[in-house]
């Protein structure tokens, strides 16, 4: 129900954004570089207070596992959108996974806005699930490498 505040929000972000933005179905990294780059400028704490805290953002979001606790059921997540390194979003999970999940595990997920914090950056998130993402042609999956052995 709470859906269109963001799709409407998300949607004149990329009207002001750059060409590659006006597609009519950007990529959800294209989606999240304009969502940040509005929660960064100067009116961003009214942005996230205005349009998306308590909303569902409109688009699964992909990124990278940067660390989970508990070690051994996860409820807590830290994932880099933009890279592969940078904590950008913190998960939490109302109950827990069944087994830990390795950093650099590229994970997938829908998200329910909590929080905003604008230094350091950090958008907290309620999530239903964090499911494991496809990798891309040319990346490997950590957790394959330690499976292995």
């Amino acid at each position: 129900m709470r859906r269109w505040p963001v799709v409407l929000l998300l949607n004149c972000v990329i009207l002001q954004s750059p060409q590659a933005l006006r597609s009519e179905s950007p990529s959800p990294q294209q989606l999240w570089a304009a969502l940040k780059k509005a929660l960064s400028g100067p009116d961003g704490s009214q942005y996230f207070e205005d349009g998306i805290k308590g909303a569902i953002l409109p688009v699964p979001l992909e990124g990278t596992l940067i660390s989970s606790t508990a070690a051994d059921h996860p409820r807590e997540f830290l994932v880099a959108v933009s890279d592969d390194k940078t904590p950008e979003i913190t998960l939490s999970l109302e109950g827990r996974l069944e087994k830990a999940l390795p950093a650099g595990t590229p994970v997938i997920f829908e998200c329910l806005v909590e929080q905003f914090t604008p230094e350091p950056f950090m958008l907290t998130c309620h999530v239903e699930t964090v499911n494991r993402a496809t990798v891309p042609e040319g990346k490997t999956d950590p957790s394959a490498k330690k499976n292995s052995k």
